[in-house]
C-alpha cells in the first residue's frame, strides 16, 4: 500500500536541514559554542573600527599601560594595544583554519576519488597513508 503526497504526514516531508537544526538548536552548548564563534569571527571582521588603533603602531609613553578608555586590555612592552593585537590575530588564525579545513576536504577528496576509481595496490597505499594519519607513526 503506498500513500499519496496528500496523505503523507507531516512529519515525513520534513527536510533533513530543518531537521538536523532542531536537533543541533536542543543542545544548549552547541548553540552556545556557535554563537561564541560567531561573535569571534564578527570581531576579527569588524577589527580595525572596533579597537581603533593599529595593531603595530608603538607608543613608547604608553607602554605597559593599564586597561583604560584608550586601550581597552592595556598596551605591551612596545606601547602597542592588545586588544587591536587580538582582534588582527584573530583574522589570521580565521584563515589559517578555514584554509587546513579546505586542504584537507580538497586533498581527502582527491585520494578518495583516486583510490576508489584504481582500487587494488593504489587503494592498499592510500588506506596505510591514511592509517598513519590516523594513529600516527608505530614507534
Amino acid at each position: 500500500m503506498t500513500l499519496s503526497a496528500s496523505e503523507v504526514p507531516a512529519v515525513a516531508r520534513r527536510s533533513p536541514w530543518r531537521a538536523g537544526l532542531r536537533r543541533f538548536a536542543r543542545h544548549r552548548v552547541a548553540v552556545a559554542s556557535a554563537v561564541v564563534l560567531f561573535v569571534i569571527v564578527v570581531l576579527a571582521i569588524f577589527a580595525r573600527p572596533i579597537s581603533g588603533h593599529d595593531p603595530n603602531a608603538t607608543d613608547l609613553f604608553a607602554t605597559r599601560a593599564a586597561p583604560s578608555g584608550d586601550h581597552l586590555l592595556g598596551t605591551d612592552p612596545t606601547g602597542r594595544d592588545v586588544l587591536a593585537r587580538l582582534l588582527f590575530a584573530g583574522r589570521v588564525s580565521i584563515g589559517v583554519g578555514v584554509a587546513s579545513a579546505l586542504l584537507a576536504v580538497v586533498l581527502g577528496t582527491l585520494l578518495g576519488s583516486v583510490s576508489g576509481l584504481l582500487g587494488g595496490a593504489v587503494d592498499a597505499v592510500v588506506m596505510r597513508l591514511a592509517d598513519v594519519f590516523i594513529w600516527g607513526p608505530a614507534w
